[in-house]
Formats: C-alpha cells, sequence, structure tokens
C-alpha cells in the first residue's frame, strides 16, 4: 500500500511539472496578431506582443495604454526580460484631456515652467552631454533628480530617484515625458540608459511614429 501511493505521488509530481513547464513556455512564447485600443478620442493598433499586461491583449477601450520594448532594437518585449536584457517602457494617453486643463504644462516646458522652482542650485554634468540638478528636500519631488539636455532644456528632461546604496533593492526607473501625434507620451527606463539618452529619445519617438493611428 505505502508503495502505490509512493508511486502515486511521484506520477503526480511528474504531471505538474510538465503542466508549470508548459505553463512558463505558453507564458514565454509571444502572442501574434494584432489588437485595436479606444484610447480616448483615438483608434490605436498595435502589436499584441508589445502590449504590457497579458489580460489586456484582446484591445478595447481604456484611458492608458502601456507598452513594453526592448532595448536598444525597441522591439515587443516578453516580460519578465531574459536575464541581461533591459526593457522601456512606453505608456500612452490621449493628450486632448490634458490640453484641456487649465494648469495644463507641455512637458518640454515642464523643466522651466514647473520644475525649476523646487530645484537645488548646484548642477552635475554628467556621461552624454546631461546636466544633473537635485529636487530640494520638502518639495513635491523630493528624493528626486532631474537629468536635462542642454542648452535648450525642452528637447531632454528626465526625473531618476535618488540612487541608493549598492544592493539596496531593485532599481527605480527614470521617467522621460512627452507629446506628439496628439498622445500623451510616458517612457520609463532604467538610469543606465541616460548615457545614451539621444538614442532613447530617437527610439521612443520612433516606436510611437509607426503605431497606427487615427
Amino acid at each position: 500500500m505505502l508503495r502505490v501511493f509512493i508511486l502515486a505521488v511521484l506520477v503526480l509530481t511528474v504531471a505538474m511539472g510538465a503542466l508549470f513547464a508548459r505553463r512558463v513556455y505558453i507564458d514565454r512564447k509571444a502572442p501574434e496578431g494584432i489588437a485595436a485600443f479606444q484610447l480616448g478620442g483615438r483608434l490605436i493598433t498595435v502589436e499584441r506582443a508589445m502590449v504590457r499586461d497579458p489580460d489586456m491583449r484582446d484591445g478595447g477601450a481604456v484611458n492608458r495604454l502601456d507598452l513594453a520594448f526592448s532595448w536598444p532594437d525597441f522591439r515587443p518585449a516578453l516580460q519578465p526580460a531574459a536575464p541581461g536584457q533591459e526593457l522601456v517602457f512606453i505608456a500612452l494617453e490621449d493628450a486632448a484631456s490634458r490640453t484641456r486643463l487649465p494648469d495644463d504644462i507641455d512637458p518640454a516646458d515642464r523643466p522651466v515652467a514647473l520644475y525649476s522652482r523646487f530645484l537645488e542650485r548646484d548642477a552635475w554634468s554628467n556621461p552624454g552631454g546631461l546636466v544633473m540638478r537635485r529636487f530640494r528636500a520638502g518639495t513635491p519631488y523630493e528624493g528626486e533628480e532631474l537629468y536635462i539636455s542642454t542648452p535648450d532644456e525642452r528637447v531632454f528632461a528626465a526625473r531618476c530617484p535618488t540612487p541608493g546604496p549598492v544592493g539596496a533593492g531593485p532599481e527605480e526607473m527614470c521617467l522621460w515625458q512627452t507629446r506628439m501625434n496628439g498622445l500623451e507620451v510616458q517612457a520609463r527606463f532604467p538610469a543606465k540608459l541616460l548615457t545614451t539618452w539621444q538614442h532613447l529619445a530617437q527610439g521612443v519617438r520612433g516606436a510611437v511614429t509607426r503605431l497606427p493611428l487615427r
């Protein structure tokens, strides 16, 4: 009887292992086809593989569409990423809902019109040609740093969490916002990509421009 019980447990374990392996394979296999989303007043069509949330890959009406791309080629990215693979996340909203607000500020104007009042005076040069300034304690952006292009801050400005101790936990992502093609675009990426910010900005703009939109 004991031998039969042990055999049954072994058979069940093998079956569960096979089921788990099959589930992992299915989850890691890129979904095929395209999906249409009603994003505010806009209709946008995307590859299902680039939709960040698997539960939303069939399309529908949304207020915000989150997409995932691999770096540096900006191809649709499976999640979680493969070891060593960096991801860039792009969130899209219909800009019309923002521009109607009386206090709306174009993302390109925020370094001067919004962020400047909260920054410390000191500035540091960084690899890639960006200038970094820290936000003061007690401000809405406490614990963040601002990386801006020079001499024109409107070209690129990213907010990044102030780095913590090495090994303190997962790296939080930087945020760059822009507005194009009637869309509010939010790109999140690892801080290590700041050194190649021109390629990053070009890749984000290219990825958004290629999306069928009407």
